[in-house]
């Protein structure tokens, strides 16, 4: 059983807190070669909750530094062009936060076999398979296709370039993707995770939610189990949450927060919002599990927030979306995949699904109905 811990922080005084982490996950990282993997999503300041705290990355790496690691801070940005991951990287504060170890990951890529029903072989960043550690430092947040974003999901980043929205492409519905997401996580899982959950994003994440102050920093070196753990913590189930339904079924760590071990208090947070896509009623899970339009949806436009920047149609794995005045989504072409809407960094893409409509706005008929 693998122990995960939870302590109060800030990001003002989060040093005494990463020293207990590497105190009670210890890590022989002297002459060693480190990765810490941030999630730096694309170019959003630290303000808006959606790329970890640069502060906890530059606490990160003073240590392992201390500690006599080489280190590498690097993550592939979900946004694409040329110079998109130094840019991202800067406005985050992530490139001053590696206190000089920043490195384009993207740059240096390879082949990896794999035994996913669904790809031979994955493409990934080299340094992921040639350091001695990965650390990954995740944020919380909501996310309208996997539910939750944390530990597991950080992973994905170790795809460069356009592979991630390729194997959006492959598998093709939110079911299909927990597993994929799962044979990506497992090609390298992190040696420890310290995940950013001092302020957190709430409703219809990665980037368009709402940023919530949680003050906790979780840690563990079982990815699954902090997931689970931060599920919890959110007041929503691991067993709604497809990939960590799936984690379970394959054996990768508990999910049953009564069966893993608890470093700290797991206040549940008031009223927290997961995405419109979710559903924690369970016998409407079970519907919504065979039949999945039913959490589906179709990304609408927002007009007045839009400024036709294009990049929502770059970023379509299936090309669902063509430029006019304003973006226009075919909904025949569409997986809900919802990689415009994480892309878009105005938030001009509002996500409803087929039960948020049905059930008139539930938030305002009935707040409980999904409860």
């Amino acid at each position: 059983m693998s122990k995960v811990l939870i302590r109060n922080a800030s990001y003002d005084e989060i040093a005494n807190v990463v020293e207990e982490v590497f105190s009670l996950f210890p890590l022989d990282v002297s002459g060693k070669k480190v990765l810490v993997k941030p999630n730096i999503l694309g170019p959003f300041s630290p303000d808006k909750a959606v790329t970890t705290h640069p502060n906890l990355v530059k606490c990160v790496v003073g240590k392992l530094k201390k500690m006599g690691a080489n280190v590498i801070v690097g993550d592939n940005t979900g946004i694409r062009g040329y110079g998109m991951n130094e840019h991202s990287a800067r406005v985050s504060g992530i490139l001053d936060a590696s206190l000089g170890s920043y490195e384009n990951i993207s740059r240096k890529i390879t082949q990896v076999s794999s035994s996913s029903r669904f790809v031979d072989e994955f493409v990934v960043s080299e340094c992921v398979l040639s350091v001695d550690f990965l650390i990954s430092l995740p944020k919380l947040k909501t996310h309208n296709l996997t539910s939750f974003t944390g530990a597991v999901k950080n992973s994905y980043g170790i795809l460069p370039g356009a592979e991630k929205t390729n194997l959006h492409r492959i598998a093709g519905s939110k079911r299909n993707f927990a597993e994929m997401l799962l044979d990506v996580f497992m090609i390298r899982p992190p040696d420890l995770v310290i995940m950013d959950a001092i302020v957190a994003m709430e409703g219809n994440g990665p980037t368009s939610g709402a940023p919530r102050f949680i003050g906790k920093v979780l840690a563990s070196d079982n990815a699954i189990e902090l997931d689970a753990v931060a599920v919890a913590m959110v007041g929503a189930e691991s067993n709604n949450v497809e990939f960590l339904r799936e984690a379970r079924k394959r054996g990768l760590g508990e999910t049953d927060i009564s069966k893993i071990e608890i470093d700290g208090n797991l206040d549940k947070i008031k009223d927290f919002k997961m995405p419109s896509t979710f559903v924690a009623n369970k016998g409407l899970w079970a519907i919504v599990n065979r039949l999945s339009f039913l959490a589906s949806a179709i990304p609408k436009v927002i007009e007045e927030k839009c400024v036709a920047c294009g990049i929502c149609a770059k970023h379509c794995p299936v090309g669902a979306i063509t430029m006019e005045e304003f973006p226009v989504i075919d909904d025949k072409k569409c997986i809900s995949c919802y990689c415009c809407q994480e892309m878009c960094p105005q938030g001009a893409l509002e996500i409803k699904s087929f039960l948020q409509r049905f059930s008139r706005t539930n938030s305002e008929a009935n707040p409980e109905f999904l409860r």
